[in-house]
Formats: structure tokens, sequence, C-alpha cells
């Protein structure tokens, strides 16, 4: 039970949080340009936790699993961000192109 009360001292500290967030940002970032990089989302979406475990232990000398899953699915929540408007890029295209050759 100790566990979750230093996780839920740690959430309602004001300035734990904006440093988590903070964390959060800099985690999606990173993972991002390594998506960006290798184009491989499984490479980036995995990279986020020990990206985040490592700031964390950095800034508070520890980590806790549900913020390394809320890291990973920030993370996740950009990949599919990204290929959702890629998609949606394609798209557009595919419809100039026909119409050009209409």
């Amino acid at each position: 039970m100790s566990y979750f009360n230093d996780l839920i001292s740690l959430i309602f500290n004001a300035s734990d949080l904006w440093i988590l967030l903070e964390l959060l940002f800099v985690t999606s970032c990173i993972s991002t340009i390594i998506l960006i990089l290798s184009k491989n989302e499984y490479v980036s979406f995995l990279s986020s936790a020990p990206i985040f475990y490592l700031l964390c232990h950095l800034l508070f000398s520890e980590s806790h699993l549900m913020l390394i899953i809320l890291a990973m699915s920030v993370q996740s929540i950009v990949i599919n961000l990204i290929n959702f408007t890629q998609k949606v890029r394609n798209k557009k295209i595919a419809m100039l192109e026909t119409q050009k050759n209409n």
C-alpha cells in the first residue's frame, strides 16, 4: 500500500506534477525522434519506457510502474497520431492525382 501512497503524494505535489509532465513531454519527444530516425514504431514505443525510467531516476531517485505505463501510453498516442496524419495526407495526395488525371 505504501507504493500507492508514495505515487499519490508524488502526483498531488504541484511541483513534482509539473516535473512529471515535463518528463512525459521530453520522453515523448525523444521517442518520436527515434521513430523518425529508425522508421520503426515498435522501437520508438519500447524505447519510451527506459528513457522515462532513466530520467525519473535522475530526478527523483525512483520510478513507478504506473508512470512508465503512462509514458508508453503517451508515446503510443503520438505514434497513432503520426500514422493517422500520414494516412490523411496520402489520401489527399491520391485524390489530387486522380483529379489531375481526369
